[in-house]
């Protein structure tokens, strides 16, 4: 893999979080919001939280794989 692809690779990787964490934090704030004037029932406060968990969930899981994915290249480059 030559440096413009491992570069537009990670560029692609953190877009995808990016996507995630902005999706994430509308949910977070428009429920602030409701909840704050009162117009928010338990179940929809719960289901707003599952998204902002699930959402952050896949980021964390998206590090996880990008960071396997470094270690990989480390020792395929070391072992070259």
């Amino acid at each position: 893999m030559n440096e413009q692809e491992v570069i537009e690779e990670f560029r692609e990787f953190l877009h995808s979080i990016s996507n995630r964490l902005t999706i994430a934090y509308g949910i977070g704030a428009t429920t602030l919001v409701k909840a704050k004037k009162g117009g928010l029932s338990e179940e929809d406060l719960l289901e707003k939280l599952e998204k902002i968990v699930d959402k952050l969930d896949s980021i964390g899981d998206m590090i996880k794989e990008q960071r396997v994915a470094i270690i990989n290249r480390i020792k395929k480059d070391q072992s070259n």
